[in-house]
Order: C-alpha cells, then sequence, then structure tokens
C-alpha cells in the first residue's frame, strides 16, 4: 500500500474516531448536531421529535436590527421572472437561458483583466 493511501486511510479513522468522541462525551446536542448526523442513536428520537423531519435552517437573523439595510424582503414571483428565472414544476427557482447567458458574460468580464 502506497504512503498516499494509508494516510487518508488514517485520517477517514481519525476523523471517525473524534465524532464518536464527541458523541460519547457530549450530553448536549445543538440542532447543527442534529443536521450533521453526529447524535447517537439512543438520543436520536428525542432530536428527531424536537427538529422534525425536513431541514429548515435557523435564521442569523436573531432581531430585526440584523436584517441588513438593503434587505426588501422576498421576491415575488414577478420580480424573480423579470429578473430571468424560471420556476421548476417542483417550486425551485432555476436561471432561465437568458440569465445563463447573462451570469456566463459577467464571468467572462470579471476575468478580463484590466489596462489601467
Amino acid at each position: 500500500m502506497d504512503l498516499f493511501k494509508l494516510e487518508s486511510r488514517l485520517d477517514a479513522i481519525d476523523k471517525r474516531l473524534d465524532k464518536i468522541e464527541k458523541t460519547l462525551f457530549k450530553k448536549d446536542f445543538t440542532e447543527n448536531d442534529y443536521w450533521n448526523g453526529d447524535i447517537p442513536e439512543d438520543k436520536f428520537d428525542e432530536a428527531l421529535n424536537k427538529y422534525g423531519y425536513e431541514y429548515t435552517p435557523t435564521s442569523s437573523w436573531t432581531s430585526a436590527h440584523d436584517v441588513p439595510e438593503d434587505y426588501k424582503g422576498p421576491k415575488t414571483y414577478d420580480e424573480m421572472v423579470k429578473a430571468g428565472y424560471e420556476m421548476t414544476g417542483d417550486g425551485f427557482w432555476i436561471p432561465g437561458e437568458k440569465r445563463i447567458k447573462e451570469m456566463e458574460a459577467e464571468e467572462m468580464r470579471s476575468k478580463i483583466p484590466d489596462r489601467y
């Protein structure tokens, strides 16, 4: 076995051991631990009842003072269509063909070095 493979296997083992240690010695688990799968089996049902089945991240905004000044709330359907997005049958917004071309052009422009 070459040194690289051995090292990567040892890294994987270290990560697993770290995870085991965290779960063995930690008494209180956070929502983040739940969504990352870092809760032991005997605490899982309790966390499932507490945090639910669907992932809904908590907001980093803890008060109205944390909201950025330029935040105007979620866009309406018409605003998203006007911005070049299309809604899938599942309700997800994806960039339309026109918006994709605009984003590609923006990326190309960003790669052009300034001459001045």
